[in-house]
């Protein structure tokens, strides 16, 4: 009954004289079939009463679920400080509330930012929906170790006002601590970085670290490795100056390992494509897909075509869109989520609204694409998931709610009346589980309006345990439409984990350990995927991750293995020499010091290849250059010159130098090692023998550039 009623409302509503016949929709309800319902016109956001009063029915109209269960419970009130934001509502529309309560938050990020071993929260707020709007601070709360919050926005980023939609957190500068990293999100603010000096005091120092003049229209921002050399760097997805209509682009800034970020060249990435195919980079992720232990790059548009960059493992990306990334089967999406659901050791995807659409609401339901280990993925979302309500949604988390050692998905919902769970079986089929979390509604919509209306209209969802029971939490970041009487509810929410919850009991697991291919006076380098009972952007879904190892049988050695981005952490074992033996393992703890241990791998270090030696000495005596086949080894000395001094054995990819000759030089011929064949001179034996020096040393300069590229 109540369903039929509150559906029956809704129609009634929509059908209302109080409605001009001009009405103006909510954007996110561009779909034809609404058409016969009322006429419409898409125009600058505005209050999407409609929507979420649809949303709303459609929910209590949903498919019955195998069961009812709560997960969690709403602590807002108890554990959240008061709304940072009261924003005065001066839209001309009566579908408007008079002001608008709390920050509107676009996405958030759970983190120890502070360093005390709990875990906090930053959230991009500001802007509106694909305009500028009103600039907010992001709010930044710190946990007091037991899950209550406080606001230290002022205290600890001075106040700072932008327009954000995501912001990234990392160790940019190799100090041990986090950064953080706000880039503006309309090109109307300037971008900030802000460095921890000591222990929770932050300087922003994006002048000095980040490329000049850093305005971005950033969508989205992610760091990670890209290049391979154990810093991270900087990804920024750039929606352009009109958000809704641009294909964007990609931007990448790589790291000299001391936080000073430069630019990529264009040509180390794919071209933008045409915007009727694809627009509005609206999220990215970073992730190994195709099992080759480097990042990749996940494009997500809001509409159209979403994109595959694979890595070369040096930050050169081609587009492996076609042919493996599925279609949509839904309007729009604005979240990707990778991770292992089925167990089979790839990262596979998740997409919110793209996994099919209801012919009568417009509503959707999330799309799971399963990866074949190549990067190669396929829909899957009939076979995988059972009851989902259509609803509009905007993010999915993988997380094991319920502590059997599976993920499961949590959906942040715009629409539903709460967020929504999918719980895993044990065996990747996902089932819709009603009342997971707490109904949030309130009686007083927009003008005209009667009934029931969703109040927790949700864009930001990030997943941990805040309160260190071992329980896993959710915190909800909220935007766009929410009504609460007069005011317009944005109230950020905190869930904790309680009823059927269950504390994590199940140690990490290791999704995949690289086998290096060691070379004698190199680093070994050892990259591992962590896996734990959610998904982290920052790393911290573990404690810590070691790697442990000893050469020949020799004593036990271990070294941390440091956070790189997806779900990768990367240890470096010292340079040893040829023939030695290395028997390495891999450990892990999680945040409830459960421990994991790989088996042991062992791998011998293999001689470098052989140089190719040098090309002849000029007349005065220049050693030769080695092949470029020949790094790491030493190059061959090259011919002494006519009464030269033979090039000595050189080290790297450069042969050795060349005597000088005697004015009355005596013939003489370099053997390979560069031995003193011609007797040495106290000056070049003509200006011809100098300019010879100077065009094997420009050679080897320019060899040189081309082997850092």
């Amino acid at each position: 009954m109540r369903s039929q009623a509150s559906w029956s409302l809704v129609t009634a509503w929509i059908r209302s004289p109080l409605l001009p016949a001009e009405t103006h929709l909510p954007h996110r309800l561009e779909r034809k079939n609404m058409k016969h319902l009322v006429p419409f016109h898409v125009r600058p956001p505005g209050v999407r009463g409609l929507l979420t009063s649809l949303g709303l029915a459609i929910g209590l109209l949903a498919p019955s679920s195998a069961w009812a269960a709560s997960y969690f419970s709403d602590a807002t009130s108890s554990n959240f400080p008061a709304p940072a934001c009261i924003v005065e509502n001066t839209e001309a529309d009566p579908d408007y509330a008079a002001k608008r309560l709390g920050c509107y938050t676009n996405f958030l990020v759970i983190s120890d930012v502070d360093g005390d071993e709990d875990l906090d929260i930053l959230m991009a707020n500001g802007g509106g929906y694909y305009v500028r709007d009103v600039a907010e601070e992001s709010s930044l709360y710190l946990n007091d170790g037991e899950g209550a919050f406080s606001n230290a926005t002022t205290a600890v980023l001075g106040g700072v006002s932008s327009r954000l939609r995501q912001v990234a957190i990392a160790d940019i500068d190799g100090d041990g601590d986090k950064d953080l990293y706000l880039p503006g999100g309309y090109g109307a603010d300037t971008d900030h970085l802000f460095v921890q000096t000591a222990a929770g005091v932050f300087e922003d120092q994006a002048d000095l670290l980040l490329p000049p003049f850093t305005w971005s229209n950033a969508g989205a921002a992610h760091f990670g490795d890209l290049d391979g050399d154990g810093d991270v760097d900087l990804v920024v997805a750039d929606w352009g100056a009109a958000p809704r209509n641009s294909p964007g682009d990609t931007l990448v800034y790589l790291n000299d390992g001391k936080g000073t970020f430069s630019s990529l060249d264009d040509d180390y990435l794919p071209p933008p494509i045409a915007p009727m195919v694809g627009r509005t980079p609206i999220d990215l992720d970073l992730a190994d897909v195709d099992g080759d232990f480097d990042l990749d790059i996940l494009v997500n548009h809001r509409n159209g075509l979403s994109r595959i960059f694979l890595n070369d493992g040096k930050a050169k990306f081609t587009d492996a869109t076609e042919g493996n990334y599925p279609e949509k089967k839904g309007p729009y999406t604005y979240n990707v989520e990778a991770c292992d659901y089925d167990e089979d050791g790839d990262l596979d995807l998740l997409l919110d609204n793209a996994g099919g659409n209801d012919d009568v609401s417009g509503l959707n339901i999330t799309q799971v694409l399963n990866n074949d280990g190549s990067g190669h993925f396929t829909d899957v979302t009939g076979d995988t998931i059972t009851g989902e309500p259509f609803a509009d949604d905007n993010a999915v988390k993988c997380a094991d709610i319920n502590g059997d050692g599976h993920y499961d998905f949590i959906v942040a919902s715009l629409t539903n009346p709460g967020e929504k769970v999918l719980l895993n079986d044990g065996s990747a089929q996902f089932t819709y589980v009603d009342e997971a979390f707490p109904t949030v509604v309130v009686d007083d919509g927009p003008a005209g309006a009667e009934g029931d209306f969703p109040g927790d209209p949700t864009l930001g969802i990030d997943v941990a345990d805040l309160n260190g029971d071992g329980i896993l939490d959710v915190v909800t970041g909220q935007g766009e439409a929410g009504f609460f009487g007069v005011l317009r509810s944005h109230i950020d929410r905190i869930y904790l984990g309680s009823g059927a919850s269950v504390a994590d009991t199940t140690p990490p697991k290791f999704r995949a350990i690289e086998t290096p291919t060691p070379v004698a006076g190199e680093p070994t380098v050892v990259r591992v995927a962590v896996l734990d009972s959610y998904t982290s952007d920052t790393g911290e879904h573990v404690k810590g991750v070691t790697l442990s190892y000893t050469v020949n049988g020799g004593a036990e050695e271990t070294v941390p293995a440091t956070f790189i981005g997806g779900d990768l952490f990367r240890a470096v074992i010292p340079a040893q020499a040829a023939g030695a033996e290395i028997s390495f393992s891999v450990s892990a703890t999680d945040r409830v010091d459960e421990p994991a241990n790989s088996d042991a791998i062992v791998v011998t270090i293999a001689a470098p290849p052989a140089g190719d030696g040098g090309a002849a000495g000029a007349e005065s005596g220049a050693g030769g250059i080695a092949d470029t086949a020949g790094a790491p080894s030493s190059g061959g000395g090259g011919t002494g010159g006519s009464g030269g001094k033979g090039g000595s054995s050189g080290s790297t990819a450069v042969g050795g130098e060349g005597g000088g000759g005697e004015e009355t030089p005596a013939p003489g011929k370099g053997d390979d090692d560069g031995c003193d064949c011609g007797i040495p001179g106290s000056a070049p034996s003509s200006p011809g023998a100098l300019a010879a020096l100077l065009m094997a040393a420009g050679f080897v300069a320019r060899r040189r550039r081309s082997a850092r590229v």
